[in-house]
C-alpha cells in the first residue's frame, strides 16, 4: 500500500512539473472565419525582424499554425493577417481605402505559459 501511494504522489509531481514547464511551441488560432475559403496570409514580426510568414488553405471557420515564439517571450510582436478570398495574395482594398477581405492588425506578446493565442479577422 506505501509503495503504491508513492507511486501515486511521484506521477502525480511529475505530472504537475509537466504542466507548469514552459511552452516551447504555441498555437497561433484564428477563429470564427466569416468564409471557409481562400488562404490565410499571416505574418509575425518582432521590428524590422520577420519571424514568420506562411500561407495555410482555409477549410473551415478556424485555421491553426503551430509556431515557436520561444525566443520572443515578453517581447511586443507584430501579427498581420487576412484572408485571400480571389487567389492574389494581396489584400484588396475597395476606392475608400477600407480592406475588402477579412483580416487583422495587432500587436502580441508570447509568453511561456499561453500554449493557444487565439485571433479573430475583422470584417470592414
Amino acid at each position: 500500500m506505501k509503495m503504491t501511494l508513492s507511486c501515486i504522489i511521484a506521477t502525480v509531481a511529475a505530472m504537475s512539473a509537466f504542466a507548469s514547464s514552459t511552452v516551447q511551441t504555441q498555437l497561433i488560432s484564428i477563429t470564427d472565419l466569416p468564409y471557409a475559403e481562400g488562404k490565410l496570409l499571416l505574418s509575425i514580426s518582432h521590428g524590422d525582424e520577420r519571424v514568420i510568414a506562411t500561407i495555410v488553405d482555409v477549410e473551415s471557420d478556424t485555421v491553426t499554425i503551430p509556431v515557436d515564439l520561444s525566443k520572443y517571450h515578453g517581447k511586443e510582436l507584430l501579427l498581420q493577417a487576412f484572408q485571400d478570398l480571389n487567389g492574389n495574395n494581396t489584400l484588396d482594398f475597395d476606392t475608400y481605402g477600407r480592406p475588402q477581405e477579412p483580416c487583422l492588425r495587432t500587436t502580441v506578446t508570447p509568453d511561456s505559459k499561453t500554449p493557444v493565442l487565439q485571433f479573430n479577422l475583422v470584417q470592414y
